[in-house]
């Protein structure tokens, strides 16, 4: 299986490339959100952001194995990453999918400041995730706090900077990068 982690900080279309770049490969979309809102349903990030990611990895990693474990040909995953605080999870998720033989590729995406501010209100954002941040303001404050913007230093990762691309050409530099198959109709 081809695993793909498309990382950055938030509203830098993470999620808008990786949906452009399913379409292109068929390999199926798995949003770090998803696994975040569920884990939201039952505990508050507030009282414990310790116990609030560990859980949300251990839903996120038993759907990667999952994946593999059923024969998908491939997954995309978004996150930002923020170190160290993302460190030991993502090595953990790693490790599994290491072990389970998948090949993993990892796309980090950038863009200008002023870029990344006006994206961040884009109202598309609200569809996906009520956690998502929506405002400048929210958006300068997790970036001071959590340094969304390092590339995460133990692994090879395709950089781009998408201020003036669109979600499908980083699409195509992705798939071409990696020799990602083109997904066929009869997949």
């Amino acid at each position: 299986m081809e695993m793909v982690f498309i990382y950055g900080p938030p509203a830098v279309g993470k999620l808008t490339v990786a949906k452009d770049l399913s379409a292109l490969t068929g390999f199926r979309l798995f949003v770090n959100h998803q696994a975040s809102d569920l884990v939201q349903s039952i505990l508050d990030f507030e009282k414990d952001p310790s116990l609030f990611r560990r859980v949300s990895n251990e839903v996120k990693n038993l759907i990667l194995e999952k994946a593999v474990d059923i024969g998908l040909p491939g997954l995309i995953m978004t996150f930002c990453y923020s170190r160290p605080d993302s460190d030991k999870n993502l090595c953990e998720t790693m490790e599994i999918l290491q072990r389970k033989g998948v090949d993993m590729s990892f796309v980090r995406l950038y863009c200008e400041d002023k870029e990344l501010f006006k994206r961040v209100e884009d109202p598309s954002r609200k569809l996906y995730s009520s956690r998502k941040l929506s405002s400048p303001v929210e958006l300068q404050q997790a970036m001071n706090k959590h340094g969304f913007k390092e590339e995460i230093s133990y692994v090879n990762s395709l950089s781009i900077d998408n201020t003036s691309l669109s979600s499908k050409e980083v699409a195509e530099i992705i798939a071409r990068h990696y020799q990602f198959p083109p997904h066929s109709q009869t997949d």
